[in-house]
């Protein structure tokens, strides 16, 4: 999924994506999500446009799609009885509704339909606007407009119907059932997640052989029993009847560590950051793993899937990655650990400790992002089961404690009353008082709503209530208020004026958007979006919008490796970030002529002569045609002959030098991949350099690293008929590239930025084998980056 906010500030050098969604949604005070002050359920939020150069940004659609509604903007009036002009204040009307369908992952499971809903837009940017014509992020769609007089505001929501909501987060009930098994395998992506349940201790040091899930080390944690009766303090009276620990640690700690603890692996740029916490979703503490000989985690990953997972690295990185191998590639030993040192509460009076813990443990579950697990606050609400718009959310109701020390016996707020049958065996006095209850209770609902912490706690709530936007069921929704209101109901005439309002903006009607009930969900539109940033899988429209710049044939070709494509970048954070991706696809559709080439293209004596062995005759024929067909020499010189034009002129050799040095040349590259029987000593056998021509999209090539691969992965690539299944197989032809770019610590290099300077870099290390060359086709290969860092990045 690629997606990005509403409106494009430019970009902040450094900036995370956390602050620049803040900095790109500004708003939603007066108009939250999921409930205004009055506890009625708002769908979206209200966002106030940046200003760049003291103009507004102009309003953009989140992510590819279609039209599926839109309505011209009524012209601003004078009239006082205009139902846009609601007690004197203008609202603007105009509206867009998109309907996106993309993919979160593999299969039908996770191809995902949801809505964005642009409101009160002063004006509409697109030409000649239509009901099923196309949209691509980043369309500038209209100018925000006015809320009740004030200027640059826009109502935005996300929403998605009831078939939708086990494909987007990968559960239909409220909570993740997290305590039996694992999370999704058609949809990982972002942040990992480890149920840590009580029983699992936790060790001072790691195991030497960081594969054994046996450790020898001293036990440093274990989660505290509570006891089974509370044991009342004798002597003098108190009020406190807990014992004031419980194995060390404070009683609430204790009690809170009953449900286990809950570890996130983040891996962001290089670093990777392991953070504990409650089930509550209160942060225990947070550790970084340390670098190595000054290099981030993250950019080390292979090696030390190598060195703790020998037998079998490949499977060792996934579960480094993952926290669970997602491939068929073999882990050994089956059970092999996944040793973390991570942050733990401390005893009573002391900080949080640290120590280390089995994450691949029998009893611990894994997840990730794209599980919207409820310790990070993501809960699916739909308790309210009436149609009006007041929230009687129970759930909702415990979160802002808003039936702690209630005055009435009761269980429901003024509304609820009101709306229930029993409102008619009131007296008119007690009618009357009602309102005076709701007045004071809707001061409550502010200073609740007004609350930081309870922003927190409701901000990634998922909410099933029907929409505003129909008017037919006003009466139904809104009815309540001709019996109770703050001070007193409304008066006929201002309930007949609130409806005439509530109309003038209403389109569901005449929208008839396809495949959505009006009851519906609603998701809070800063946090969808800064959550699906984090999913780097590439749907099949959204590959042809990438790739547009590139040939037909090519795009073509990309979209049959798409899956497999997905999933290696996935395994090897390429697709982490956009630029990462950038890089990737700039390099890789070059390197292989738009993935025309899974291997290199040769016959025998081309490979043989170019890594194995080379006789003087040989070399002299590759110099006379050289000069006949006018190219550079095997060797990458230039015969002296030919011309040798350009800003980069290559290197060139006459023909007596070239024929003397060229079989050395040979010899020492076949000695570099032990090639061939001069190389026998390292398993070099007569016809290596064919055998071992290059293959993969970044394609390896010699004995030497095919043999890499093939301990990598666990899987004979080296035997033959063997070596061609690194091009003949979709999998290996695209984990053969990711393998190659994290050996090479090409991440490192990508995270470097845009610029021309670093993407030579990125080439030059896959095309010369080291940063300090200039690749072949190097313009091609920054023009294709430009391209593909402008469909992808945020800059409007």
């Amino acid at each position: 999924m690629i997606i990005s906010p509403p409106f494009l500030p430019s970009p902040i050098a450094g900036e995370s994506d956390e602050a620049f969604i803040d900095r790109a949604m500004v708003g939603g005070t007066l108009g939250r999500f999921p409930l205004s002050y009055d506890l009625n359920w708002h769908g979206g939020m209200h966002l106030k446009a940046p200003e760049e150069g003291g103009v507004a940004l102009k309003v953009r659609a989140i992510a590819d799609g279609e039209i599926a509604y839109f309505r011209t903007p009524t012209a601003e009036s004078g009239d006082a009885t205009h139902p846009l002009n609601y007690r004197g204040k203008w609202t603007d009307d105009g509206c867009i509704v998109i309907k996106h369908e993309t993919e979160i992952g593999e299969g039908d499971n996770a191809k995902v339909t949801y809505f964005s809903i642009y409101m009160h837009l002063s004006k509409i940017t697109l030409t000649s606007p239509s009901v099923g014509q196309k949209i691509y992020r980043k369309d500038a769609l209209g100018e925000a407009g006015k809320i009740y007089g004030e200027g640059a505001l826009i109502h935005f929501e996300i929403i998605a119907d009831q078939s939708q909501i086990a494909k987007l987060i990968g559960r239909s009930n409220r909570e993740l059932n997290h305590q039996s098994s694992n999370g999704r395998t058609d949809s990982c992506w972002g942040d990992m997640y480890f149920f840590v349940p009580p029983e699992v201790l936790a060790y001072s040091t790691p195991p030497v052989n960081r594969a054994l899930a046996e450790n020898s080390s001293a036990v440093v944690y274990r989660s505290p029993s509570m006891p089974t009766e509370v044991q009342i303090q004798e002597g003098p009276s108190t009020t406190n009847t807990s014992p004031p620990t419980v194995g060390g640690y404070e009683w609430a700690v204790a009690a809170q560590l009953q449900s286990g603890i809950f570890v996130q692996i983040s891996y962001d740029k290089g670093d990777c950051t392991l953070t504990s916490y409650y089930l509550s979703g209160n942060i225990i503490g947070s550790i970084k793993e340390e670098q190595v000989s000054g290099i981030k985690y993250e950019y080390n990953l292979y090696e030390t899937a190598a060195k703790f997972y020998p037998k079998s690295p490949s499977a060792g990185y996934e579960l480094l990655r993952f926290g669970r191998v997602l491939s068929t590639d073999p882990l050994t030993p089956a059970n092999a650990a996944h040793w973390r040192k991570i942050k733990l509460p401390g005893k009573s009076g002391l900080n949080e400790t640290e120590a280390w813990v089995n994450l691949n443990g029998p009893t611990v579950t894994k997840f990730s992002d794209a599980d919207f697990p409820q310790w990070r606050g993501w809960n699916l609400i739909e308790d309210d089961a009436d149609t009006d718009s007041h929230c009687n959310s129970l759930f909702i109701r415990s979160i802002l404690t808003l039936d702690e020390r209630k005055t009435v016996s009761d269980n429901f707020d003024a509304v609820a009353i009101a709306s229930s049958s029993s409102y008619e065996a009131y007296s008119a006095e007690e009618q009357e008082k009602l309102s005076d209850r709701f007045s004071k209770e809707k001061a409550l609902y502010q200073a609740r709503l007004d609350s930081i912490e309870m922003q927190s706690k409701l901000k990634k709530l998922i909410c099933k209530f029907p929409t505003e936007w129909r008017s037919d069921d006003f009466d139904t929704r809104y009815g309540w208020l001709k019996k109770v209101g703050d001070r007193a109901p409304l008066t006929p005439e201002k309930y007949e004026s609130l409806k005439s309002h509530s109309a003038a903006l209403s389109f569901w009607g005449a929208a008839n958007l396809p495949s959505i009930e009006s009851r519906h969900w609603h998701f809070n539109p800063r946090e969808f979006i800064y959550q699906f940033r984090k999913c780097g899988w590439i749907s099949r429209e959204e590959l042809k919008t990438v790739l547009e710049q590139a040939p037909a044939a090519g795009r073509q070709r990309a979209e049959g490796l798409r899956v497999q494509m997905n999933k290696m970048m996935s395994k090897y954070l390429i697709n982490s970030t956009k630029l990462r991706t950038a890089h990737f696809f700039s390099q890789v559709g070059i390197e292989t002529g738009w993935w025309q080439y899974r291997e290199e293209i040769g016959n025998e004596r081309y490979f043989r002569t170019m890594y194995e062995v080379i006789t003087s005759t040989e070399a002299g024929e590759d110099y006379d045609r050289a000069v006949e067909l006018q190219r550079n020499l095997p060797s990458g010189r230039r015969p002296i002959e030919l011309p040798n034009p350009g800003p980069h002129p290559k290197p060139t050799i006459e023909r007596p030098d070239y024929v003397a040095t060229r079989p050395a040349q040979v010899l020492q590259k076949a000695s570099g991949m032990d090639n061939g029987a001069a190389n026998s000593s390292s398993g070099g056998q007569i016809g290596d350099g064919a055998r071992f021509h290059g293959r993969g999209f970044l394609q390896i090539t010699g004995r030497r690293n095919y043999k890499s691969y093939e301990k990598y992965r666990g899987l004979n690539f080296t035997n033959d008929p063997n070596p061609s299944l690194l091009s003949s197989d979709d999998y290996n032809a695209c984990d053969a590239s990711g393998f190659y770019w994290v050996r090479e610590k090409l991440s490192r290099l990508a995270d470097q930025g845009e610029s021309a300077e670093t993407s030579r870099r990125v080439g030059s290390t896959i095309n010369r084998g080291n940063a300090n060359g200039i690749p072949n086709h190097n313009p091609e290969r920054q023009s294709a980056f430009t391209n593909f860092w402008k469909k992808l990045n945020d800059k409007s």
